[in-house]
């Protein structure tokens, strides 16, 4: 947050960038582009590591955008990303990466072994929870059919935040890294749940409009 006067708060930039990646969860996937095999990589190692505010910060952003720490001070994820690289350093920057940190596009790491997915990212339990997020969605969806209004748009609250924390969360592996049909069912269950979320709480405030 920064003042915007006395008693008066807006969202700083890095907020900003924060609260677009928010918005954009039900076009998670548009910001993919098909795997090569290649990896975006981001250096930190050769950066003071005791001043711990701004550790966090690295792990914050670099988190956010799906990378792993395979080796100390050296993050990475498979490029598969359609931003720039130095669109992607700039957001990350913002969202507090160290200005100092190296940015790289890596056609190839040696050994290939370097990188194991299932470790770096626990792809099995990925794949569980986007299975489970659809079963979860679903059995909402048919509950809600048995509460009132009131409490039916708590629901759609309280499990739509849940499930859009998790895409948001998801560092959007490829294929064959993850499995990307359980993923993207995922997120299309979850826009028509938003869809029926939102109308519970188009009646919710009309009618407290008018009360």
């Amino acid at each position: 947050l920064v003042s915007a006067g006395r008693g008066r708060y807006g969202l700083g930039s890095r907020g900003g960038t924060l609260h677009t990646l928010v918005r954009s969860w039900a076009k998670a996937e548009a910001s993919l582009k098909p795997w090569q095999g290649g990896w975006l990589t981001v250096l930190v190692g050769h950066l003071a590591r005791s001043n711990k505010t701004r550790r966090r910060g690295n792990e914050r952003a670099l988190g956010l955008f799906g990378f792993a720490e395979v080796r100390t001070g050296l993050w990475v994820r498979p490029a598969n990303l359609r931003r720039t690289l130095s669109a992607l350093r700039e957001d990350l920057v913002e969202l507090g990466l160290d200005p100092d940190a190296i940015c790289l596009d890596a056609d190839q790491l040696a050994p290939e072994t370097a990188v194991d997915a299932q470790t770096l990212w626990d792809t099995p339990a990925l794949a569980t929870r986007y299975r489970q997020n659809v079963e979860r969605l679903a059995e909402s969806t048919e509950r809600l059919t048995t509460l009132d209004e009131d409490a039916s748009a708590r629901e759609t609250l309280l499990v739509g935040r849940q499930v859009t924390r998790d895409i948001l969360l998801d560092p959007l592996l490829p294929e064959p890294l993850v499995d990307v049909v359980a993923r993207r069912a995922m997120i299309d269950a979850m826009r028509s749940y938003d869809q029926l979320g939102k109308a519970y709480w188009r009646r919710f405030f009309k009618r407290e409009e008018s009360a």
